[in-house]
């Protein structure tokens, strides 16, 4: 997940998903929020969820990755990365 400088930032997200979070994007958040993590409410945005857990069961191994949500109305990204 990269930004390049000068490019559009509209263009460059039309392929992500738009808010609400799925279910695995949802349990990486609620991971963060433990560690006293907490973005702000975002109702307009669009958000990217790369995993890069090393085992893909959520039980056998903690939820290990990259999110990216961008609130649309204020033009903010916000950019959140985990690894065990």
């Amino acid at each position: 997940m990269s930004f390049n400088n000068g490019a559009n930032i509209s263009e460059m997200t039309a392929l992500w998903e738009n808010l609400p979070l799925d279910r695995k994007a949802d349990s990486f958040l609620k991971l963060l929020s433990q560690k006293e993590i907490v973005l702000p409410n975002i109702e307009n945005g669009r958000w990217k969820f790369i995993d890069t857990s090393e085992y893909k069961d959520e039980f056998l191994n903690p939820l290990e990755g990259k999110l990216c949500i961008l609130d649309c109305d204020l033009g903010i990204a916000y950019y959140l990365s985990l690894d065990n």
